[in-house]
């Protein structure tokens, strides 16, 4: 499946990204809820099916990256090839995000007024 980040503004899973981690929106209704709200789209629906938020726009402490694994030796700690959120997860836009968009508009505008004059 093309991953491409849902949120407004971010480029993850687009051409020249190299963002692998991605996650698809959660079947808890309260949790989609605070998604929904955390990041909002006036003109699209988040949909399960085509839609996921990348991993930039999560706390460090709400995904898990590591499973440890038992061996005869002692525990193991072994990289997930696919990253998990916690329970209730919440997506955040962080500064840098609210700064890469407005440079995005800025950038559109600009591509706006150069083909007008």
């Amino acid at each position: 499946m093309d991953e491409k980040c849902f949120v407004l503004g971010c480029t993850s899973g687009f051409d020249g990204s190299k963002e692998k981690f991605h996650f698809f929106y959660p079947k808890d209704v309260k949790t989609l809820y605070l998604w929904l709200n955390a990041i909002p789209q006036k003109d699209r629906k988040l949909d399960e099916s085509l839609n996921s938020v990348c991993h930039k726009h999560f706390k460090e402490t709400d995904i898990i990256k590591f499973k440890t694994l038992k061996s005869k030796d002692g525990p193991v700690i072994a990289d997930l090839d696919r990253w998990i959120l916690v329970d209730g997860a919440i997506p955040t836009l962080s500064k840098y995000d609210l700064c890469k968009l407005i440079q995005r508009i800025i950038e559109i505008a600009i591509s706006i007024i150069s083909i007008q004059y």
